[in-house]
Formats: structure tokens, C-alpha cells, sequence
């Protein structure tokens, strides 16, 4: 297992909060959350080895 990889993500906003595109890191095992749309990322053990 690759726990701790950091993943780099992007968000852009929903549809009625659109914002400029920003890129954010994920660490393993923890929540970030984006600091235009307070919208959380989390990460999905299944799909990331």
C-alpha cells in the first residue's frame, strides 16, 4: 500500500460557485478542503495505490 502519497487535486467550484481553478494537496488519511467553496476532499482508499 502507498499510504502516504500526496495527491494533488484540483476544484474549480460547483455551478452556482464558480471560482478560479486552484490546486490542492491531499495527504494521506486526511481531509483538505478548498478555501473558495469550503467544498472537503477526502481520500478513497480503493482507488488510489
Amino acid at each position: 500500500m502507498n499510504e502516504n502519497k500526496t495527491i494533488t487535486l484540483s476544484c474549480s467550484g460547483a455551478d452556482e460557485s464558480k471560482h478560479p481553478q486552484v490546486y490542492l494537496l491531499l495527504d494521506a488519511n486526511k481531509v483538505t478542503i478548498c478555501p473558495y467553496c469550503s467544498k472537503e476532499f477526502t481520500k478513497d482508499e480503493e482507488n488510489h495505490d
